[in-house]
């Protein structure tokens, strides 16, 4: 007779494992580190002599246009590492990840810039390391809140799904007329009591 059960993993398995985890992240660590170092490295023009400067300017302009944005979205998943290490429902993290997953489905090439965009912003923004690895060590200290989060950006994804695209509506005249006779309303009863 057969059972239908997984395999057992010994505990030299389990740290086999765990080491290859652990090298791997400390690669993807260390190689981000030294993409955002690399990208900074040509800020330091801005003080060369005068036909680098201009460059250094125009480069400073470039790279704050990236950074910049990505540092606000990532001080937004900074904060959610806390809340989830603290034991609390995060703020921003389960419709980022609706975001995201809605982001990989959907293959316009109008959100191909959007794309591009946000792999570079974190191969150059300083801090992204710094937020990948407080995600990893709240989710790693709060795995069912994890699953819970990872839950509620299902059910994100799937409102998203469900409204389809949304299409810009215009006011029209039937939509606008109580809103228009409710303010002339108003003012009459002003005007009145004057």
């Amino acid at each position: 007779m057969t059972t239908i059960a997984a395999p057992v993993r010994t505990s030299g398995e389990r740290r086999a494992l765990q080491r290859a985890f652990h090298a791997e992240m400390s690669g993807r660590y260390l190689l981000s580190a030294l993409a955002a170092l690399a990208a900074a490295v040509p800020l330091a023009l801005v003080v060369a002599p005068m036909p680098f400067t201009i460059i250094g300017w125009i480069y400073a302009g470039a790279w704050g246009l990236i950074v910049v944005p990505s540092i606000g979205a990532y001080s937004a998943l900074l904060y959610d590492a806390l809340l989830i290490a603290l034991n609390r429902q995060p703020l921003f993290l389960p419709t980022a990840l609706a975001r995201y997953r809605r982001l990989e489905m959907d293959q316009r090439r109008a959100l191909e810039p959007f794309r591009r965009m946000a792999a570079l912003a974190y191969w150059i923004s300083p801090i992204s390391n710094v937020v990948a690895a407080a995600i990893v060590t709240a989710i790693r200290l709060r795995p069912r809140l994890a699953r819970e989060i990872i839950q509620q950006a299902d059910a994100i994804a799937k409102g998203f799904q469900q409204a389809g695209p949304a299409a810009p509506r215009e006011p029209m005249a039937e939509m606008t007329q109580p809103v228009i006779l409710q303010v002339e309303r108003e003012l009459d009863v002003e005007l009145q009591a004057c």
